[in-house]
């Protein structure tokens, strides 16, 4: 009986053993899980914390210029209603004109069917003072409607120039670019422009790049930050190298036309991309390499993404 009792003793002593191993094991696995739920989530709320700050960012930029565009179109508004008034003043200038040509009309008669000139000398002499007079005040509207038509030509030259800049602002389209090539990388077939989003600068705009006067290059933005922009390398003139310094403008073709732009695009479309020569880049200009800098990736894979 002891002995049935002892064995029994034994089996549940070894049933418990491995019962407290593998719930140890469990524990261990448990908090393992809980490690890695700890550290995703941290990450998940940086993440967040980031989008959020983006976001904010995009809104006040979405208010500034929607601000700046309510401010021209209120622009707009009181230069066509400017407009309006000289349209008035003009058409009681005209009407005053005619008035006083009528009555010009009348005194010239009746100095004509003046008879015995030395009997109505007085007659005569006051409807020639009276004529003169007319003239005069002929002639001072005549001024002042000269001086209303070349308001009215600078108002229309305002109010189409206040047009342009709404409807600019509306397409998004960029005015100017006042910038320089802060650092070249053409063997990876970009360069690094000094100017963003905060500058007005607009995504795939083409550029020209100068130096003093003389293109020695086109480039199109591909990516755009807030204080600086990255762009392709479109083409460079033979015999030049484009080099930190250079300036850089809008190009012509940029440049807003509402009448010319839809054929401009539909050109631009049939013409040929220039494509970088898939040459190896040399060792150590590789701006994303770290430190120290691995092997050079095949040339159709600049950046190393293939398998």
């Amino acid at each position: 009986m002891w002995k049935s009792l002892t064995i029994l003793v034994i089996l549940l002593a070894i049933a418990a053993s491995i019962f407290r191993y593998l719930n140890q094991k469990d524990i261990e696995r448990e908090v393992t899980l809980l490690e890695r739920a700890k550290t995703n989530l941290a990450d998940t709320q940086d993440h967040r914390a980031n989008i959020v700050a983006r976001q904010q960012e995009t809104e006040e930029e979405i208010t500034r210029v929607t601000g700046e565009r309510n401010e021209e179109e209120k622009k707009s508004l009181a230069a066509q209603a400017k407009e309006a008034q000289l349209e008035e003043d003009k058409r009681q200038l005209e009407q005053l004109i005619a008035e006083k040509q009528v009555k010009l009309d009348k005194l010239r008669k009746d100095v004509a069917e003046i008879g015995e000139i030395k009997d109505l000398v007085e007659k005569s002499e006051n409807l020639q003072a009276e004529m003169a007079t007319v003239q005069q005040e002929i002639l001072i509207g005549k001024e002042s409607f000269k001086k209303i038509v070349l308001t009215r030509v600078e108002t229309e030259k305002t109010i189409a120039a206040y047009k342009e800049k709404v409807s600019m602002q509306r397409a998004g389209e960029m005015v100017v670019i006042e910038a320089n090539i802060a650092a070249t990388y053409g063997s990876w077939g970009f360069v690094i422009i000094n100017a963003g989003a905060n500058h007005g600068v607009n995504a795939r705009t083409k550029l020209d790049v100068k130096r003093e006067d003389d293109l020695i290059g086109t480039l199109r933005i591909t990516n755009l930050e807030p204080n600086f922009s990255i762009c392709d390398i479109l083409s460079v003139t033979e015999g030049e190298a484009l080099a930190p310094g250079d300036q850089v403008k809008i190009n012509s073709f940029t440049k807003w036309d509402p009448e010319k732009r839809a054929a401009a695009a539909a050109a631009a479309k049939l013409a040929p991309v220039p494509v970088a020569p898939a040459n190896k880049p040399p060792a150590g200009d590789d701006p994303f390499a770290p430190d120290p800098a691995p092997a050079a990736p095949a040339a159709d894979d600049p950046f190393g993404l293939g398998n």
